[in-house]
């Protein structure tokens, strides 16, 4: 699916693991998935994963303009319908347990939750989940994107194209990941899982296996949005 850039969010800082506060991953995960392989933008939270040459994908100002809370913007051509704004509950997606067996990271751990109602600048409908593991060194950030949140990103998806983009056949109505930029999500009944795994600590991903843990983690939390 998409990447999100990863920018300094000052607020962040405190109390965040070693390693998380030199770069962490952001709410605004996974956009242009493919595309931003061989660019890196900022983006809130972090230090360098891609989002940007989303020129195509809609600003949320035009995403959302004109729109009350509840009502979504109107989906591009070719962009499914996206299910209302929805608050999810990190907890309740996926558990501590669940996401060391997924990811074969013994040591992962939630850290924080983030809801475009107590974040400014998150797109209305997104829920973001930050994991750390190895103290800090790598994270796995989880997003969640419904109502404008996944028109805006499902748009740059479309807008990305499908370079270096592995299907993950059976997870929703479709899922995907892209192992130079471990990254990746699904679609199903108008929400997006997507989620980004990211070493922090320069020690590479060495004896992860990606691919499986993306389809444990888009397996779990597809089957409870």
């Amino acid at each position: 699916m998409a990447d999100r850039r990863e920018a300094p969010r000052g607020r962040r800082g405190a109390g965040r693991p070693r390693a998380a506060q030199a770069l962490i991953v952001p709410p605004l995960l996974l956009i242009v998935l493919a595309a931003c392989s061989a660019a890196s933008t900022p983006l809130p939270g972090g230090s360098s994963a891609p989002l940007a040459s989303s020129a195509s994908a809609p600003s949320l100002a035009q995403a959302t303009a004109g729109a009350s809370e509840t009502s979504l913007p109107t989906a591009p051509a070719g962009v499914p319908t996206a299910a209302p704004d929805h608050k999810y509950d990190c907890a309740k997606l996926i558990s501590d347990p669940e996401m060391r067996q997924a990811t074969g990271l013994p040591s992962a751990k939630f850290f924080q939750q983030e809801l475009w109602t107590d974040t400014p600048g998150l797109p209305e409908g997104e829920t973001y989940c930050q994991f750390f593991a190895n103290q800090g060194g790598i994270s796995i950030a989880l997003t969640v994107a419904t109502g404008p949140a996944f028109t805006q990103f499902e748009a740059a998806i479309e807008a990305a194209g499908s370079a270096g983009r592995e299907e993950l056949p059976g997870i929703g109505e479709h899922a995907s990941y892209s192992p130079a930029i471990h990254t990746g999500g699904a679609r199903t009944h108008g929400v997006l899982v997507l989620l980004k795994i990211n070493d922090l600590s320069g020690s590479g991903l060495a004896g992860l296996d990606l691919k499986t843990a993306f389809i444990g983690v888009l397996t779990i939390v597809v089957g409870r949005v």
